[in-house]
């Protein structure tokens, strides 16, 4: 998988009430693409405060500008 299948500008997020996960699939032309999905366990085991940042972060490192200029990350 490279780099640019997963890194966006666009995604949508969603909670799963059937499965339980919250999921952040990637957009690209209007159609949403691969999804990173969250377990509602795994979040309650983090706490609200890791939980809250392991979501931020995790967005945050998707987005090609912010990955780079937060993070210092190269492309």
């Amino acid at each position: 998988m490279e780099d640019s299948d997963v890194l966006t500008n666009e995604f949508a997020v969603r909670y799963d009430e059937h499965a339980e996960c919250l999921c952040i699939h990637t957009v690209r032309a209007g159609v949403e693409e691969s999804a990173i999905k969250l377990r509602l366990e795994t979040l309650k085991d983090m706490g609200p405060d890791a939980a809250a940042k392991w979501v931020g972060e995790t967005i945050l490192l998707l987005v090609p500008s912010l990955r780079t200029g937060v993070y210092g990350l190269l492309k």
